[in-house]
């Protein structure tokens, strides 16, 4: 083959390279758009009427769950809902540790639990965290205590799960979870024995905004054959929920 036909062809491989890196660039920057997947910096969050924001670390925290809303050309097509964030220590996607919030009774995207949890319950925050603490299937670790949320009063309580008596995903909160509607994302989570729930409880407008996080402990019956962590690793991971949640501001 001549130089000049060589230079030809090598030029248009390399056109066909960058072209299809663009593609590629433009259809990742459509996901991106679509679905974002991971949670990092300042995000902005809108419950029941209420917003704020809050400050996620950039250490694997993921946003979820993705509905499917569509297909590119073979591919499904997402958009990220706001109710949580949620990260994997071990195990790929099994989400051992999750943040997500709600409005109650309203809800929002998450439900309260019945079987736990009585919508009936009175209208204050203090009422609201001293059913928390009694829930069945649970032992109290601490709580209610006052503490504050973005410069306001609020409940704490934190309990440890003996028996999964509440609902899945969040025990206390119920949202729609399954594989046809919502495609990426840790949209599966569950509640196993063994694992811990904080609630926060913060009365924002005469609306009783509620923080969850749940955390897998070593001990906890939720984790695959094979796969553990140490106790380390779920303190460093409840450090992190405790900046997050510190970093709540309103409106």
């Amino acid at each position: 083959m001549h130089a000049r036909h060589i230079v030809l062809v090598a030029l248009a491989a390399a056109m066909v390279v960058v072209g299809a890196a663009s593609a590629f660039a433009a259809v990742h920057e459509l996901f991106s758009v679509e679905a974002k997947p991971f949670a990092r910096g300042k995000l902005t969050r809108t419950v029941d009427g209420v917003r704020f924001s809050l400050n996620v670390p950039k250490t694997g925290w993921e946003n979820g769950p993705h509905e499917r809303i569509g297909r590119i050309g073979n591919d499904p097509k997402f958009r990220t809902h706001s109710l949580l964030i949620s990260k994997s220590t071990v195990g790929g996607q099994r989400a051992e540790a999750v943040i997500f919030w709600t409005s109650f009774p309203a809800g929002g995207e998450a439900a309260p639990c019945t079987a736990v949890v009585s919508p009936a319950i009175g209208r204050s925050t203090a009422a609201l965290a001293r059913a928390v603490a009694r829930a069945p299937g649970t032992k109290l670790v601490k709580g209610p205590t006052r503490v504050t949320i973005g410069g306001r009063p609020a409940k704490r309580v934190v309990l440890r799960v003996r028996e999964d008596l509440g609902c899945d995903p969040g025990f206390f909160f119920t949202w729609p979870h399954d594989w046809a509607t919502f495609g990426w994302g840790a949209f599966w989570l569950d509640t196993n024995v063994g694992d811990t729930i904080s609630v926060w409880i913060v009365d924002v407008d005469r609306k009783r905004l509620v923080i969850e996080a749940e955390t897998r402990q070593p001990n906890s019956q939720g984790y695959p054959l094979g796969f553990q962590v140490t106790r380390a690793d779920v303190l460093k991971v409840e450090a992190e929920i405790e900046k997050i949640v510190g970093s709540i501001r309103f409106g």
